[in-house]
């Protein structure tokens, strides 16, 4: 896997006869992907999707504005919730101040430097999966980043999530070279990288379940959230912890009181409303199991999908997540490619096809509602909506396949296997 080969689209044209169904598909994904930023303007115009407002820097501004003046960062609203404040921990305003105070469009300002943040760290992830990159391939890389719906929503929003995607790839370059022997400092730097990605939502804590497979990669992840607490601890006043602690107490309400994706917006992404009365032990069976399997797989032969399945289950096990939230999903879907791609009989069309849902998630979404309400006069699909959401069906295919290739590693399949045997003598 991790020899120096060809190119990324060079591999891709020599799979042509061995794997059609695999490259015709991959074509497809990527000229959904390419067409889409056309396709956002005509939306634009038609004000179906979302323009370039960067709403999240309205609260940030607000939040370092309190912080600046000695007032409290954490306010509930009157409903006794915090929807619409600034939600993230206190480190993190100093990077915000950062753009409000260099930029006269800071929101624009950071979507650029999170999409080129995300562009570098793929690039040299591919690269340590073997494949080089020509110049023409990191141009149609950075165009396909843009293209990507979660990435363009979380743009025009001011969101997080792409560059935190970002310092994900990066958790995944230390981790293969981890693998790879290149020394204790590549394990350190995938913690800590690992610890930078998660910690300022906490949602995509599941993302460290790699963490758990490696004493070094978990020290160097414990060292990083040990400085950023300290740190936090020199800036911020105790009151402003306090606050912040009550922000994840309140936790979005746990997710529960999903609207119907009748009410939807580019933003909905609710992906176990079907199963709403349970949702939480769903989410908790997720997460106790990935735990499992992260601690129970053997070799180093796991450590690459269990970083996969970590990643994966973060939008189904959030108590509440949105579309620009897909987005991390991105370092997980590369390293499913690889380890397919390099498997004797592989899948690699199930994480292909598993990015094309969670890039058709919002708008095809709003279109079985449309066809539901407006073409068929039984409004039958109605009752399936909550089912139908493409970005749900994305990330199950991900955290499935994930989920197997961790579980080869255990002592499941070996025992599956002495259940079912027999021998051929008929002893």
């Amino acid at each position: 896997m991790f020899s120096q080969a060809m190119s990324a689209l060079g591999r891709l044209w020599a799979l042509r006869n061995e794997q059609p169904a695999f490259v015709s598909l991959a074509v497809l994904v990527m000229g959904a992907i390419a067409v889409y930023p056309l396709v956002d303007v005509v939306l634009r115009s038609a004000e179906i999707s979302t323009a370039f407002r960067y709403y999240d820097f309205g609260a940030y501004r607000i939040a370092i504005a309190d912080w600046q003046a000695g007032d409290p960062i954490y306010e509930p609203n009157e409903e006794g919730g915090f929807h619409g404040n600034y939600l993230y921990p206190p480190i993190a305003l100093p990077v915000f101040a950062a753009f409000l105070a260099a930029f006269e469009n800071p929101g624009a300002a950071w979507g650029v430097f999170s999409v080129l943040a995300l562009w570098v760290s793929l690039q040299i992830a591919i690269r340590e999966f073997g494949l080089s990159v020509h110049p023409l391939e990191r141009l149609l890389l950075l165009w396909l980043l843009v293209g990507f719906q979660p990435i363009l929503f979380g743009f025009k929003m001011g969101q997080v999530s792409t560059f935190l995607a970002a310092l994900l790839t990066l958790a995944l370059v230390g981790l293969i070279r981890d693998l790879k022997g290149h020394g204790r400092s590549a394990a350190i730097v995938s913690g800590v990288f690992t610890t930078l990605g998660s910690a300022v939502k906490l949602i995509y804590a599941p993302s460290g379940a790699h963490l758990l497979r490696s004493r070094r990669r978990f020290a160097g992840a414990m060292a990083a959230l040990f400085a950023l607490v300290g740190l936090s601890l020199l800036l911020f006043d105790p009151a402003t912890h306090r606050g912040y602690l009550d922000v994840l107490l309140w936790g979005k309400d746990w997710g529960t009181g999903s609207r119907s994706p009748h009410l939807w917006t580019p933003a909905y992404f609710r992906p176990l409303l079907a199963i709403e009365p349970v949702a939480l032990g769903v989410r908790a069976l997720l997460v106790l199991s990935t735990i499992w399997l992260a601690i129970g797989a053997d070799g180093p032969e796991a450590d690459l999908p269990t970083f996969a399945l970590g990643i994966a289950i973060v939008p189904l096990a959030a108590p509440r997540a949105y579309t620009f939230d897909l987005t991390i999903l991105l370092p997980a879907v590369v390293v499913l490619l690889a380890l397919e791609l390099d498997r004797n009989v592989g899948r690699p069309e199930i994480p292909l096809l598993g990015l094309l849902f969670l890039h058709v998630h919002a708008y095809g979404l709003v279109t079985f509602g449309q066809i539901s309400e407006s073409i068929l006069a039984s409004n039958a699909l109605r009752p399936l909506l909550p089912v139908l959401q493409p970005g749900l069906w994305g990330a199950v295919l991900l955290v499935g396949l994930a989920f197997v290739r961790v579980a080869e590693h255990t002592a499941v399949p070996q025992h599956a296997r002495r259940i079912t045997s027999f021998n051929s003598g008929g002893d």
